[in-house]
């Protein structure tokens, strides 16, 4: 539904020719091409963003993530770590906090994969350090450490941010409840004061 909605948005873009506008919906493209393991297809809309994003940063720094987490799906680790070690010195500002999370993710792949599990979750631990930190990234930094302690085989480890894992998501729920519940309340007094004034 989401590649639907960003699709129009790109065709739109496209018609009324506006560059930075086709570039982001292309990103958006290429990032759920990446979700749906379409490596190809997200490779060529990145192909598309990238040069449209020159003059706006942080949409390309989205763009370039994008990219290095096609090269993680390829593969080819080596490409994708040295995108993100370039973009890593530049999402210092808390607004680019979602950014730099990605980034030290991707990182903690590559280090995985070239078997350096010390350095793979000295990263993942930098992501969930961050300040900005959402609760669905503390979900993603917990359970991408249980999957590296247990790698390391130390079970007892992977069990404790297994049990993080869980508990951030009753937080999660909690705060989805809350809103729900925040929801429907004013849902209420909206019908309520219809009625009063009908």
């Amino acid at each position: 539904k989401a590649e639907e909605y960003f699709l129009k948005a790109y065709e739109i873009a496209k018609e009324n020719k506006d560059s930075v506008k086709i570039g982001l919906y292309a990103t958006n493209l290429a990032t759920v091409a990446n979700e749906k393991l379409e490596i190809e297809k997200a490779e060529n809309y990145i192909k598309i963003a990238i040069p449209l994003l020159k003059s706006t940063p942080p949409i390309l720094a989205q763009a370039k993530i994008t990219n290095a987490q096609n090269y993680v799906l390829k593969k080819d680790f080596e490409e994708a770590k040295s995108i993100a070690l370039q973009l890593l010195p530049n999402l210092n500002s808390p607004e680019l906090s979602e950014h730099r999370i990605s980034v030290l993710m991707i990182l903690s792949k590559v280090y995985e994969n070239e078997n350096n599990l010390a350095l793979a979750i000295d990263y993942v631990k930098r992501a969930g350090k961050d300040a900005n930190v959402s609760l669905e990234n503390k979900i993603d930094v917990f359970e991408r450490l249980t999957e590296l302690y247990r790698k390391l085989n130390e079970n007892s480890t992977a069990f404790l941010y297994k049990d993080s894992v869980l508990l951030v998501k009753d937080s999660l729920n909690q705060v989805k409840n809350g809103k729900l519940f925040e929801n429907s309340r004013i849902k209420f007094e909206l019908q309520n004061y219809q009625k009063e004034l009908s």
